[in-house]
Order: C-alpha cells, then structure tokens, then sequence
C-alpha cells in the first residue's frame, strides 16, 4: 500500500451520521479516519449538543473538536416534514447510517429501521444505545458513569475499601463507538457478500460488559467475586504503582521471564532463585512478601533513576505521565498521533491522531471538524435540490447554511 491507502480503506463508503455527544460521534470519527465519507446531520440551531460544551476558543467548542474530524456537516431539522424528506433522500444515496437515540425515537422519527430495510435493502444501520434495542431496560436513559456502575465496571475500580470511583476516561460511552465502528466494517464486508444491509443493535451495558474478560470466566469458575485492586493486578505480582523517592514508577510482571530482571535490577537477586517466588502461582501465593520487598526497594531512588535501570533491564515499567507529559511524549510523536490542524474559526490546533497505521507509511493529515451547516449547500447539491429550493429550505428553518467561515 502507498502513503494515503489506510485513510482510502473505506474511500466510496457514505456514512449518514445523525449520532450526537460521545458514543455515536467516537464511532462515526474511526470510519471517517478510515477513509469513509461522513455526513453529520445536526439540528440547524445548535448543532450536537457537545457544540455548547466549553472551554471555547473563538466560540468554538474543545470538545466537538476533539470528536469529529473527517466529516461534513448537514445542519438540518430532521423533526419537520421536509427534514424528513431531505433525509430520507440523502439515506437512498448512502450506504451506512449510524444513530444512537434511546430505542424507539428513530421510528418515532418516521425512520423505523424496519421499514428502511425494505426502502433501502443494502442500507446498514448500526444503532448505539444505552441497553440496546431490546429488553426492559431498552428505554431507560443512561450515561457513562451509569453504564460504568451497572456493569460491574466501578465495583473493580478504584483503592480497596474505599468509595467506588468510575474509570477516568468514558470508557462505558467509547466502547459503542469502538464496537459500532467494528460492526459496520464487518456488516459492509458481509453486504459485499449478500448485497444486503443489516441492523446492528449495540448496548453499551453489553460492551461494557464484556470488557471484564476473565474476572467473570473466574466468577464462573471459582465463584470469586473479584474487587478493586488499585492500580494492581488480581494474580499476577510485582505489578501496579510504587512509590519512589520523588514520584511513582509502575512496574509490571506478568510472566516469569521477567521475574530475575526485576530482581536483579532492584539488587535482590536472592528473591529470582527463592522458590516461594519462582513461578507466576507462588508469587500470588506470597504476593504480600513481593509488593513488600519491591516497595522497599524502589522507595530510595527516583523515578528518573528507575526509568535508566529499568529501561536497560528490558523491564516492563513506566513512569506515570499526566496529559501534559503524554502528548510531548517522543515514541507518540514519532508515532504522529499529535496531529496539526487549521480551523476557519478555531485556528491552529492540535488533536489526537488515529491509532491506526500503515508500517513504514506515514499519515495523512485528517480534515478539521466542520462548522455548523458548513457542508448543508453542497450535499443538497448533491442531492439534487436547486438554488432557490435550497433558499427555501433555509428560510423555512429546515436547514441552515454557512456560507463561509467567520
């Protein structure tokens, strides 16, 4: 693959995003990094409600900014009668449509997913919801923290015998934008087989859910209700956060590879040839003894100093960064997942990268999250309607158009 395929992957793939906030948007952003047109379908008078979230920068809004590049923007009322007729002829051009309304409202809409599927039989729709489509709690509202509580996600987060505490990152609304983005890749996949679309139904619950691997295989197994551990590990020992002199540094040992490493480099080769600690399950077994030990030790350096011995062991460990040391971090700048971008109202600024790459390729510069309406004349355009049909709309209050950047 030349430079730019990765970006191409899903290049003809037109994607009608009506998702607002975090889940949907996260998910419609991976397929536009992906190379897939992405149309964003925003009310005409605020936009996703995310627009409104500050701080700002020239009245535009750090949070939409970081949630959606690499799409246009349809400003559109979406409830009116000609709204409706405006979508419904942009999703007969379309081949993916993403949403996550609580269940129920896109029919509500005039939209049911049943009936696209009929209208529009190579038509994809991926819905993201809080519990999904069906069950009894297939209406009930829910955020992140929410679907964190109720997944069992809080109950391993966080210090033991302390208030529960959510992960510091929205990971119960992520992991739909993460399945969805999956989903849709594969749905397309199988309509290239089947020539037709399919509905997918994503649960954050379920996602979420899903993410506590082998804590529920060893519910199932042993009937242990695991709890939180910190930063630490539930079998596997020397692992976590230990202070040292000036900091933190985060040491990790997961396999017996590393065992004599570590105790080489903290200058306790007698724990590498102990038998109570030379397998992975006889660690467990005395673990206190191990975190005790490695504690004591790493306490009487800094962090800098642990960092060179640690490195030069090829020891499995990590200083603990805040944001501002993780975005100047060099392996992620070499890996240009700090991207510069220009915005017609925000100006320079920088964004996360895709994660994604091509060996030995280099990535191409996503465009910038769009203005509200900046994209409304041109895929109305598209789509067929005339100059002053387009007036029309626009002074009926069914679409709002940005002529040009402020």
């Amino acid at each position: 693959m030349s430079i730019g395929d990765l970006v191409n992957l899903l290049s003809g793939v037109r994607v009608v995003d009506l998702t607002r906030v975090l889940s949907g948007p996260f998910g419609a952003t991976i397929l536009g990094d992906l190379g897939a047109e992405v149309i964003k379908v925003e009310d005409p008078k605020v936009g996703d409600p995310v627009r409104g979230i500050g701080p700002y920068v020239n009245g535009q809004s750090h949070y939409f900014l970081s949630l959606n590049r690499n799409k246009k923007s349809l400003a559109l009322d979406i409830k009116s009668d000609e709204g409706k007729k405006v979508l419904r002829r942009l999703l007969a051009t379309a081949d993916v449509l993403i949403e996550n309304f609580r269940p129920g409202v896109l029919a509500d809409l005039g939209f049911d997913p049943d009936e696209l599927a009929k209208e529009f039989p190579g038509l994809i729709i991926c819905s993201i919801s809080g519990y999904g489509q069906t069950g009894p709690m297939r209406r009930s509202p829910s955020f992140d923290v929410v679907t964190q509580a109720l997944s069992g996600m809080m109950s391993v987060t966080g210090e033991p015998d302390r208030p529960p505490v959510r992960l510091g990152i929205p990971m119960g609304d992520l992991i739909g934008g993460l399945y969805g983005a999956i989903a849709v890749c594969a749905a397309l996949h199988g309509r290239d087989k089947s020539g037709s679309g399919v509905h997918v139904d994503l649960s954050l619950f379920d996602g979420l859910a899903s993410l506590l691997g082998y804590m529920v295989g060893r519910y199932f197994a042993t009937g242990e209700v695991l709890g939180p551990v910190g930063s630490g590990h539930h079998t596997s020992f020397p692992y976590g956060a230990f202070e040292a002199s000036d900091g933190y540094v985060v040491v990790a040992c997961m396999t017996d590879t590393f065992w004599p490493r570590i105790c080489n480099t903290l200058g306790l080769p007698e724990m590498a040839s102990d038998p109570r600690f030379e397998t992975y399950d006889k660690r467990y077994e005395h673990r206190d003894a191990v975190n005790d030990a490695v504690a004591l030790v790493i306490a009487t350096k800094t962090v800098d100093e642990w960092s060179v011995l640690f490195e030069e062991a090829d020891v499995p460990y990590a200083p603990i960064l805040d944001i501002a040391g993780v975005v100047e971090h060099p392996q992620l700048r070499h890996r240009n997942m700090i991207t510069d971008l220009h915005h017609p109202a925000y100006g320079d600024f920088k964004i996360l990268g895709f994660p994604v790459k091509l060996a030995g390729e280099n990535d191409d510069p996503p465009t910038p999250p769009p203005l509200l309406g900046e994209d409304s004349s041109q895929i109305l355009a598209e789509l067929g309607y005339g100059i002053q049909e387009r007036e029309n709309l626009v002074d009926s209050g069914v679409v709002a158009i940005i002529e040009e950047a402020p």
